[in-house]
């Protein structure tokens, strides 16, 4: 049960991660283009074009949170967890991703908007699912599943004295075994 709650975390990450890096890029495709878009995605203002800092930094803060969200943050948790987040994480991305390129072809047939911006939430997955930062995160989340493999915990061997008293380790303390091949 609690893989598929991981599951619903990832599949969440990964539509908030397409939605604000989505609305960042649209910011910053207006700013060098001298546009100002609200979040409905329509123009709110001109200003002369520019370099996007902010929204550029915004995309680099959100993917690296994102990055640590679905590698180091859930490394001391149980390998089911792990997965069911990457599955969550992976399937809405992909998903978004895809949906990005079957909305596309609607700015074409109706000409809604200068520069070719979606209004609201579907141009932010256009432009979100386009990115490449967002294709980049569904491969590292994919790839971490083998970043951080189970642990097996040592178990005596009758090398090393098989938890019997000998020179092996303690099961009561946990301690790791010592294996001596010095002597006999």
């Amino acid at each position: 049960m609690r893989s598929v709650l991981w599951g619903l975390y990832g599949a969440v990450l990964g539509a908030l991660l397409v939605g604000v890096v989505g609305v960042l890029s649209i910011q910053a495709t207006g700013l060098r283009a001298g546009a100002v878009f609200d979040l409905n995605n329509t123009l709110a203002g001109i200003t002369s074009p520019q370099t996007p800092y902010l929204p550029m930094l915004g995309i680099a803060a959100v993917s690296s949170l994102a990055a640590w969200a679905l590698t180091v943050g859930p490394r001391r948790r149980p390998r089911l967890c792990r997965v069911g987040l990457v599955v969550g994480f992976s399937v809405s991305t992909m998903a978004l991703i895809a949906l990005s390129f079957v909305i596309a072809p609607d700015i074409a047939a109706q000409r809604e908007l200068l520069l070719g911006i979606l209004p609201g939430w579907r141009g932010w997955i256009h432009r979100g699912g386009g990115e490449s930062a967002v294709h980049l995160l569904v491969a590292l989340a994919i790839g971490s599943l083998w970043l951080y493999p189970d642990r097996q915990p040592a178990r005596p061997t009758a090398a090393s004295g098989g938890g019997t008293g000998g020179q092996g380790g303690d099961a009561a303390t946990g301690a790791e075994p010592v294996i001596d091949l010095g002597r006999r």
